[in-house]
């Protein structure tokens, strides 16, 4: 429906000017996550690793330790390189100082010091730690990447490459009290190192090693249940948990 110009309100728009003077404008740092709550803290330390992992400094960082750095086979399953399985992938693990800790450790710094709380701003320090090599890193296959995590793997310290002891020099303080502990720094052997030195090679690989189940059944007729092979491999699990949680 077009309007009808009788109608129009007429406004009296004739008013003094207000100004508002502002002597300092205050700093706008008003974060999106709030630190206070523990998910939302793990959620920002997240996405702080993600900035890190898809960074341009990140990428040239783990093509230079591939190419140059002899990081293009895995630590464990040395007869598997890149250059023979060109398919291969090789993952950069963080050994013993994980990636979120690194990253979580330089936030409760830069949070203690009233330094900028950005992702930016962090992870451009975390990544400055790497440039110094004050991590420890090793080279793992995909699989076996996720037995380490899954704790079905120790890594000994004298198998990372990085000074990963520098970052515990200066970022002492600052790290969380679970990650000391696990570190067990108030020793003087840290448990890392106690492990290290008790390492056997032949026994943590023992995993890696194939295994073969041959079931001869001199019936011709017979054939293996369904439940019969769900429990079979129950218990496998089963041992592969017990192995895990001693």
């Amino acid at each position: 429906m077009a309007r009808n110009a009788n109608y129009i309100v007429e406004g009296n728009y004739d008013k003094p000017v207000t100004e508002i003077n502002i002597k300092e404008v205050p700093d706008f740092n008003i974060s999106d996550f709030d630190f206070e709550d523990e998910k939302a803290l793990y959620k920002y330390i997240r996405r702080v690793e993600t900035v890190c992992r898809q960074s341009f400094e990140y990428k040239q960082f783990i093509y230079f330790l591939k190419n140059y750095g002899n990081m293009n086979k895995c630590s464990f399953m040395k007869f598997l390189d890149t250059q023979d399985i060109p398919k291969l992938r090789i993952e950069i693990h963080h050994e013993p100082i994980t990636l979120f800790d690194i990253a979580l450790t330089i936030f409760r710094k830069r949070q203690m010091n009233g330094e900028s709380l950005h992702e930016d701003m962090i992870a451009k320090e975390v990544m400055y730690q790497h440039y110094k090599l004050h991590v420890g890193l090793i080279p793992l296959t995909t699989t076996v990447h996720e037995m380490v995590h899954n704790q079905f793997l120790f890594i000994p310290t004298q198998a990372v490459m990085g000074a990963w002891d520098k970052f515990v020099e200066e970022y002492r303080q600052y790290m969380p009290i679970d990650t000391l502990s696990n570190l067990d720094i108030s020793k003087t052997i840290p448990m890392y190192i106690q492990h290290s030195e008790n390492y056997d090679p032949e026994k943590e690989m023992a995993i890696l090693t194939a295994g073969f189940v041959r079931i001869n059944v001199e019936d011709d007729g017979y054939q293996a249940s369904t439940e019969e092979l769900f429990n079979y491999l129950k218990s496998v699990y089963d041992d592969l948990e017990e192995r895990k949680n001693k």
